[in-house]
């Protein structure tokens, strides 16, 4: 049977374990260490540029049917020879209101370009 001694004695004795400046005080810094410690960075993302340039609406004006045609917005995919691969475009005139469709392929810079 234990004594209230005997107890007093056991909880003292934890008690000083757990204290600082005692040899089981150890544990408790190492685990607020690895708690407070900065987390290590996780290096810079590499990023590449997207190929794909987003073209938006222009008005060019259209040789065929006299006026000027719209051209919708539209992404396109940038080459390596420079170029520029455009989707296939549809395009109506605001004078006859007449549409053509201009084939996909390979252009210039949507900068440097009067047509689709």
């Amino acid at each position: 049977m234990m004594t209230r001694g005997n107890v007093l004695i056991g909880a003292l004795v934890l008690l000083a374990q757990l204290g600082s400046g005692t040899p089981g005080a150890g544990p408790l810094e190492q685990i607020e260490r690895s708690v407070t410690q900065p987390l290590p960075q996780a290096p810079a993302p590499t990023t590449t540029p997207s190929p794909d340039v987003w073209t938006p609406d222009r008005v060019v004006p259209d040789p065929v049917y006299g006026g000027s045609s719209v051209v919708p917005g539209h992404w396109e995919h940038r080459l390596p020879s420079g170029g520029y691969y455009a989707p296939p475009l549809t395009t109506c005139s605001s004078g006859s209101g007449a549409c053509s469709t201009s084939p996909a392929g390979e252009y210039p810079s949507p900068g440097m370009r009067v047509g689709p």
